[in-house]
């Protein structure tokens, strides 16, 4: 099923885990900025480490190998893991993403055609993304 998934879609499914990934190691583009320099001498490295994370998640790979495989890259080794307790961000109530406060849109939790109320007990944060075209993919599919 995943094959014939587009990339949009398919980033969703994964947004999560790479999120919280994310912020796990939140330290880790500091890091890379702080050796290779900001701007495009250390963008490259921030790209391969964000499309490497990513890709691995994508793949089921463990945290712990994800971790390990950066480790053991001759371009990040470096990298020093250093997990905090992060606060409770917002999250979306459709994918469970991380959500801006800037971009969030308020989804009925029952549509009102089946006999929701437009009030804020039958509302939930969202994606405009998720509220849109996702949350239809995932009723769709029974994800």
């Amino acid at each position: 099923m995943h094959n014939k998934v587009g990339r949009p879609i398919k980033f969703s499914m994964n947004r999560k885990l790479f999120e919280d990934f994310l912020l796990k190691y939140k330290d880790f583009v500091n890091q890379i900025v702080r050796k290779y320099g900001s701007s495009l001498k250390g963008y490259g490295y921030v790209e391969m480490m964000l499309s490497f994370v990513l890709d691995s998640i994508e793949k089921n790979t463990s945290e712990e190998k994800i971790l390990n495989d950066l480790q053991t890259n001759p371009k990040l080794s470096f990298l020093k893991i250093n997990t905090e307790e992060v606060e409770k961000p917002l999250r979306c109530q459709i994918c469970d993403c991380l959500i801006h406060k800037n971009t969030m849109t308020f989804d009925h939790v029952k549509e009102k055609k089946d006999g929701g109320l437009g009030t804020i007990d039958y509302a939930q944060l969202s994606h405009p993304y998720c509220n849109s075209t996702y949350k239809a993919y995932k009723e769709k599919n029974n994800l």
